[in-house]
């Protein structure tokens, strides 16, 4: 399948219902395991306090929240190093300013305030404290449950090809649906906003971190369709003049002035999140960039709206690598999925690409299939006493056309 079908359905698939699917996501909450992998592991020395939990059926905002809330404390005193999903088991780092917890509330009441409806799994000590971006990975464990849809050695088949290839090229780095929503909603509040053709959120929170998510969310979106343009004009993986390129051992970015330079070893192929300063390529590169953004409204020499929110220009990878990844079927043939993911990318990607490739493989054919049983349903004629006699009459019918016919066909050979 190609790179151009991947994007087209994949743009379709986060409104498509869920009875359509080949597998189940997120059926049970054992389905979706997500566990956070620090760049460096905690020194142990007394600065800052690092506490690992795990938890269920909560968002990360929704811990840091009450965390606020129980014990007065700002935001930006409770550091996290990425967002987890509500939906699943979650393993995640909570980091603390040593004072803070020493003067104000005690390690004890810390802990007690996690254990209370979450599980510490480890408590430990550095000189720094977390902030987001900070873990590089997240490891993953992912059962999809098989919804018998087709055969499963043919659902074997496609779904190990397409993974094999995925763990050789990577993965397209778009952004989730949970970054949208299904319905889409965020982006269009995150452009009114940012606009300036609203002040406020009428119908939900009405909050910086809120509006800030929803600004996210709209460049994301526009993140996504330069993904799609990138992959109609050359594919993922092919560098072009003047790319924005990071360089993976020192993490900084440069301009990619010939293409033979280009080292896939070395160096990651990048795409614009277009805040405020946003790091330019040149030429054909910029060319595709600007004409992306113009079209999610956004005038790339004109940002500077977004440093009210705090929003700066970033370069995001266009193709994520996952590592140590395993897949196997179990006994009641469901999808195991086990895999590290660099952070800021999205698992459930992975699962809507499949879902993609599973859906332009079979359900066209089911889809004729079913065509045709609705067309023999229409010619069907209901056989019944009543109406014997007019079946009996268009066989007549039918068979004085064709001697006609014949006739007919005999007078113009002779003449």
């Amino acid at each position: 399948m190609s790179e151009v079908n991947n994007f087209i359905i994949f743009r379709n698939i986060m409104s498509r219902n869920k009875p359509d699917r080949y597998f189940t996501f997120k059926n049970r909450m054992e389905d979706f395991i997500v566990e956070e992998i620090l760049v460096k592991e905690p020194s142990g020395k007394w600065d800052y306090i690092y506490i690992f939990i795990e938890k269920k059926n909560l968002t990360t905002m929704d811990v840091v929240t009450n965390l606020m809330k129980e014990f007065r404390i700002s935001r930006k005193r409770i550091g996290i190093a990425g967002l987890k999903d509500k939906r699943g088991i979650t393993r995640q780092w909570f980091s603390f300013f040593k004072k803070d917890v020493e003067e104000k509330w005690g390690e004890r009441a810390l802990i007690d305030f996690f254990e209370y409806d979450m599980r510490v799994l480890d408590v430990t000590y550095d000189e720094i404290g977390l902030r987001l971006g900070i873990n590089k990975w997240n490891r993953f464990f992912l059962t999809l449950r098989n919804n018998k849809r087709v055969k499963f050695d043919d659902l074997k088949k496609v779904t190990f090809a397409f993974l094999d290839k995925i763990q050789k090229n990577g993965m397209p780095n778009y952004f989730g649906a949970q970054k949208m929503w299904v319905t889409g909603q965020n982006p269009k509040l995150g452009y009114l906003l940012i606009s300036g053709k609203i002040k406020k959120l009428k119908y939900e929170k009405d909050s910086p971190l809120e509006k800030k998510f929803k600004i996210q969310a709209y460049v994301s979106d526009i993140f996504n369709k330069y993904i799609e343009a990138r992959s109609i004009k050359m594919g993922l993986n092919a560098p072009m003049k003047w790319d924005v390129v990071t360089l993976k051992f020192t993490g900084k970015n440069a301009l990619l002035e010939n293409v033979e330079d280009y080292d896939s070893k070395n160096m990651i192929i990048t795409g614009p999140l277009a805040w405020y300063d946003l790091m330019l390529p040149e030429s054909d590169s910029l060319y595709l960039e600007k004409k992306v953004l113009n079209k999610g409204k956004l005038d790339i020499n004109n940002l500077e709206n977004f440093q009210e929110f705090g929003l700066f220009g970033i370069r995001r990878p266009i193709v994520t690598p996952l590592k140590n990844m395993k897949y196997m079927f179990n006994k009641n043939d469901d999808l195991l999925l086990d895999f590290d993911l660099s952070a800021g990318s999205y698992a459930s990607v992975l699962v809507d690409l499949l879902e993609d490739v599973l859906w332009d493989r079979f359900h066209k054919t089911k889809e004729q299939k079913e065509k045709q049983k609705e067309e023999k349903k229409e010619r069907k004629i209901d056989y019944t006493k009543k109406d014997w006699k007019s079946k009996k009459r268009r066989v007549q019918m039918d068979a004085e056309r064709k001697n006609k016919g014949k006739r007919h066909f005999k007078k113009k050979k002779n003449q």
